[in-house]
């Protein structure tokens, strides 16, 4: 059993997030056997709102599920998606998280967790060290600090799997291939979301944001 959350600030709640429910619900819907859409509160946070996905993910973990999704708001799951549950179902028994990746290396707009103490312990972790001013990640972005703690912590890298494009696609991909989750993240969000749900798959484009 998974559970998917997502979130967005109250600029983005009745656009692109509103739209991302609502792929999340229809996957739900076709998926009642193995899916849960779980809605979260809203931490206080000061810094960017990036950084709210890691209370938000470590007060949703519940041995309830096997595994916590997180979905950025700006994107969609596609339709006639494929089976997360049965596909995170085989994932390596030593991998605790799974994030999207995109031509900047880790993209936390998909992330997912296996419910366990090792999961809730590094999201208190990063979200703990990401307190810090100067952490030596280069900008306010949350996933630097995992793409930090991935690269320098080697006794933890195997816990990371980085989704393949069928699960985790970018604007930077065409959604037609895209079998679960594809991410806006840019651009005319909300028309693109429309035009996925819809069945149009989209042209990549190339992304001009490091972070």
């Amino acid at each position: 059993m998974i559970a998917l959350t997502t979130w967005a600030t109250p600029g983005f709640r009745d656009g692109c997030c509103s739209i991302c429910i609502t792929s999340i619900r229809s996957y739900v819907m076709q998926h009642d056997a193995t899916a849960r859409f779980v809605a979260p509160s809203s931490p206080v946070e000061f810094r960017h709102p990036s950084w709210r996905r890691l209370p938000i993910m470590r007060h949703l973990i519940n041995s309830e599920y096997d595994w916590l999704v997180w979905l950025d708001a700006d994107g969609v799951i596609v339709p006639h998606a494929l089976d997360l549950d049965y596909w995170l179902s085989n994932v390596p028994e030593a991998v605790n998280v799974v994030t999207g990746h995109d031509w900047n290396g880790i993209c936390n707009a998909f992330i997912a967790v296996r419910c366990c103490p090792w999961s809730d312990d590094f999201l208190r972790a990063m979200h703990f060290i990401g307190t810090f001013a100067d952490v030596g990640m280069g900008n306010e972005f949350e996933q630097s600090l995992f793409k930090s703690f991935f690269m320098r912590a080697r006794e933890h890298q195997h816990r990371l799997l980085l989704a393949p494009s069928a699960i985790f696609a970018d604007i930077s991909l065409s959604s037609k291939d895209c079998q679960f989750y594809y991410h806006v993240g840019g651009g005319n969000t909300v028309d693109t979301q429309q035009a996925v749900l819809a069945g149009q798959a989209t042209t990549g484009m190339q992304h001009g944001v490091r972070y």
